[in-house]
């Protein structure tokens, strides 16, 4: 079964988004190495033929990228897609998060219900967790977005908790405590607030 390989690129809105010029051959059954020429590649980039992923995707550098054709496309023409993932703001009210330490302290787990309903989960053991990071951006003119990541040793970011009405300060200290973890913190922007009392 031959597939047409078509390729005009449909990427999400970026400042740079990326630019295929030219796919190499341009037909060839399920299985069929290609080779895509352009621009802007890189390795956050999601690749399909159609509705399928592009199978062994590999990012050789900035203008190349190389794959295979995915089983189960329909016979015909196959648009080439490519696009970025969209930043999403941790503070964002639009994502609903419930994070979770079992009694045993020996994982963490994130679960990030997404708009659309999509379920982002995570578990991460505390072995392999580096440290725990809180930092502070600035939102618009007057807001403030505080963060809590968790830092694995292959330094991997993982978004823990996320406020712009609360301080995640003492929070993210705790944390850090709790797993015997480093805290770092990066740029703050507000005032230090005194730690809550214990049950007020």
């Amino acid at each position: 079964m031959l597939i047409p390989l078509l390729y005009p690129l449909l990427a999400a809105c970026t400042a740079d988004p990326p630019s295929a010029s030219r796919i190499s051959p341009t037909t060839g059954p399920a299985g069929t190495a290609v080779t895509v020429s352009g621009t802007g590649f890189s390795e956050s980039m999601s690749v399909k033929l159609g509705r399928k992923p592009l199978s062994d995707l590999a990012v050789i550098d900035e203008t190349t990228l190389t794959g295979t054709v995915p089983d189960g496309l329909s016979p015909g023409p196959a648009n080439l897609i490519i696009s970025v993932p969209q930043p999403i703001d941790p503070c964002s009210s639009e994502i609903k998060r419930m994070t979770h330490i079992p009694a045993d302290g020996s994982s963490v787990k994130i679960d990030r219900h997404l708009p659309g309903g999509e379920v982002d989960r995570i578990q991460i053991a505390v072995r392999d967790l580096k440290a725990v990071e809180y930092g502070e951006t600035q939102t618009g003119e007057d807001g403030i977005c505080r963060t809590v990541y968790l830092r694995t040793r292959d330094d991997q970011r993982y978004l823990f908790d996320a406020s712009s009405t609360e301080d995640l300060r003492w929070q993210a200290q705790r944390i850090a405590g709790g797993l015997g973890k480093p805290l770092e913190v990066g740029e703050t922007l507000s005032e230090v607030t005194r730690e809550p009392e214990d049950g007020g």
